[in-house]
């Protein structure tokens, strides 16, 4: 990988458990004259991910949690992009209603966080 790429993709990443990742994988790849597979490298890094990720699908429906934006979203948003996964998709849509609550009045609609009364919207 040439300099400037490096330079660019630091630029681009913040530090990051993905760049991070990249990172490494970039500096054990460099000057590797095994010829390792690359299929095979991302067939294991996909099972790795998809290990990690699955059982966020049965967290979408819960009312008691706000894991959207930190560790639903990103991790199924790159599974949408990247294999165009329909579950993916879904568990995002999902876990946004069930974010918003089960309620009608309006005000119980409204994004919330965590709270001590163990109330729930």
């Amino acid at each position: 990988m040439s300099r400037d790429l490096k330079t660019k993709l630091a630029e681009l990443y913040s530090e990051n458990a993905v760049a991070k990742i990249l990172r490494t994988a970039t500096v054990l790849l460099e000057n590797n004259s095994h010829g390792a597979e690359l299929a095979t490298i991302r067939d294991s890094l996909e099972a790795l991910g998809r290990t990690w990720s699955d059982p966020l699908h049965g967290q979408a429906r819960r009312h008691d949690i706000h894991d959207l934006g930190f560790m639903i979203q990103p991790h199924m948003r790159a599974r949408w992009e990247l294999y165009h996964d329909t579950e993916a998709f879904e568990t995002v849509k999902v876990a946004a209603e069930s974010l918003l609550g089960d309620s009608t009045l309006p005000l119980a609609r409204s994004a919330r966080g965590t709270t001590s009364t163990g109330l729930r919207a």
